[in-house]
């Protein structure tokens, strides 16, 4: 009754998914000024709905790579795959832009505009018209790598610990470099996609875990926003990363001497 099994991630992962598509719309909605009531604090702390996309999109690729052979050809495959499925929708979406931009500024430095819609002006601090796929693409090219990290010597919770501790420690960090800056900023959404990785080795190992330490994680987790929101000088805590790392935490002290064996 009071277990979570982390299967069940895999089985509503698409009402979860339009659980964070909504808390983004809540969010974006809340900054034009639309009137939500208590939605709005709760999806807005932390970024709860990006923070919940993240982990899901991590969980996901942690079974297409599960599946994908460990060589260079499968490996480029599995590129080719995840990342036509995330740009041929952006190029479509981008097309009204181009012809409104052809249309209405025919004087267009095409060479900067093609620049910004490519996601990659975003890592210079220039901005961009999508902020999320620059982060996601990013992740999606690191995730074989992360994978591997993840898996080894077969200690998915330590490893796990670890990415954690180095996520958390280096958003602390504001370095003068654009790119390095931004990178840190992102560690929480970057330490969501690594636990959706973790709890999909969970899920496959049908792991269980008390659904108290859920409602304790969240409410360590708002009064700890609370706290930092308090002091201006101190970043921003992200509430979703929290929610999703302290039950985690739980289970890595629970199973420290576990060895996970026969992942593959």
């Amino acid at each position: 009754m009071w277990k979570f099994d982390f299967s069940l991630i895999s089985k509503f992962r698409s009402e979860l998914m339009g659980i964070a598509a909504i808390g983004i719309l809540i969010c974006h909605a809340g900054a034009n000024k639309v009137a939500l009531g208590p939605l709005l604090p709760i999806f807005n702390m932390g970024q709860l709905g990006n923070a919940l996309f993240f982990m899901l999109s991590g969980f996901g690729l942690y079974f297409s790579l599960s599946r994908t052979e460990s060589n260079i050809i499968a490996i480029l495959k599995w590129y080719k795959k995840r990342l036509v499925r995330i740009l041929v929708p952006y190029l479509f979406w981008c097309i009204p832009f181009f012809l409104y931009q052809l249309v209405v500024y025919p004087n267009t430095n095409w060479l900067d505009w093609i620049y910004v819609f490519s996601l990659l002006s975003y890592w210079d601090g220039s901005g961009g018209v999508a902020w999320f796929l620059s982060v996601l693409i990013a992740l999606y090219v690191i995730s074989p790598l992360l994978y591997k990290a993840l898996l080894l010597k077969n200690k998915v919770s330590a490893n796990t610990i670890v990415f954690a501790i180095i996520s958390l420690l280096a958003y602390c960090f504001s370095p003068e470099n654009v790119t390095i800056r931004l990178i840190c900023s992102n560690m929480p959404n970057v330490l969501a996609f690594i636990l959706g990785m973790a709890f999909g080795v969970f899920s496959q190992k049908g792991f269980q875990i008390n659904v108290v330490w859920f409602f304790v994680s969240g409410l360590i987790a708002i009064a700890l926003y609370y706290i930092n929101k308090a002091h201006q000088e101190a970043h921003m805590f992200h509430f979703g990363s929290c929610l999703l790392a302290l039950p985690l935490l739980y289970l890595f002290f629970r199973n420290v001497n576990h060895d996970f064996k026969g992942l593959r």
